[in-house]
């Protein structure tokens, strides 16, 4: 990541736009998530970048998107100072999902043809953008949630993260959970769950990519599915993070997440998430072939 919207300064971190001449004269400051530490230089109050011929960022995909100041999402994210060097990132995935509900349609989009309409082209721009935002966002929370829990980085709790979804405003903690920490204070309300897929089933235009049972809770992630068989790569014993809204079924004591499309979903490659469900019980369910009906009455129970 050539530059950055924060850098570590003394204890603490700025952003790009505290940079200012007393800061540069002093200098020492540093990215982030470089070891050993990378010094770097304010450029016009845009962003921040290595110092020449110092050989660059060794912390690659270490950082996440939310601190790249040429990241498309660029405009969903609000960076804001606190005291003692703290850092407040704040997220509007309200802005995200109203963007993607434009796009939730049995049709895929397909990259226009050489004689497509203004429209066509405007549009599907508009839809590359969205995939690659929300895969970004929902790549980079479990990611930052990890470094945090590890705290790899010296400091990295002055750097908050907030989450608008609906009308809560959550830190990472509870806006991303675990299978096994489902409840039913969660029916309705938005968050990212992370889960290992016990199966996958496509069934009359949607798809249900469904959970083990762990420690006694099992999940279904479902959306509007125009194949006829499973092309999303997803596949049994995979560790998965989705997003959607979380509706429980008490007949069944089961809880769905419906969200718009695979674009929501991403598989999940960590050793320190795998070893998160290590000592828990995980068991395979019985699957009610009957998915879509019970999902289907979940989105009417409010």
């Amino acid at each position: 990541m050539k530059s950055l919207t924060i850098a570590r300064y003394k204890n603490g971190y700025i952003k790009i736009s505290d940079y200012n001449r007393s800061i540069h004269k002093n200098g020492e400051i540093f990215c982030p998530f470089c070891v050993p530490p990378l010094e770097l230089t304010g450029v016009q109050n845009k962003f921040f970048r290595a110092l020449p011929d110092r050989g660059g960022h060794n912390c690659g995909r270490t950082t996440a998107e939310y601190f790249n100041a040429e990241w498309e999402g660029r405009k969903l994210i609000e960076t804001l100072s606190g005291i003692d060097g703290e850092i407040k990132i704040v997220i509007d995935l309200n802005s995200l999902v109203r963007q993607g509900e434009s796009f939730n349609s049995n049709k895929r989009i397909h990259k226009p043809k050489e004689n497509a309409s203004a429209e066509e082209i405007e549009k599907y721009n508009r839809y590359t953008t969205y995939k690659k935002v929300f895969r970004d966002i929902v790549r980079t929370v479990s990611q930052m949630k990890r470094l945090l829990e590890k705290n790899t980085i010296d400091e990295l709790g002055k750097i908050g993260f907030e989450y608008k979804t609906g009308r809560e405003k959550l830190g990472i903690n509870e806006v991303v959970i675990l299978a096994d920490e489902l409840n039913k204070s969660l029916h309705s309300k938005e968050r990212f769950v992370i889960y290992i897929v016990q199966s996958v089933k496509v069934s009359k235009g949607k798809i249900y990519i469904n959970s083990y049972e762990i420690e006694g809770k099992s999940i279904t992630t479902s959306f509007e599915y125009p194949a006829e068989k499973n092309q999303t790569k997803i596949k049994k014993d995979d560790m998965i993070i989705a997003f959607g809204k979380i509706k429980y079924y008490e007949p069944t004591d089961q809880y769905y997440l419906n969200t718009l499309s695979d674009l929501n979903v991403d598989i999940i490659k960590n050793e320190d998430l795998v070893l998160k469900f290590s000592d828990k019980e995980i068991k395979e369910k019985r699957i009610n072939t009957n998915n879509k009906k019970e999902s289907d009455m979940k989105q009417t129970k409010e």
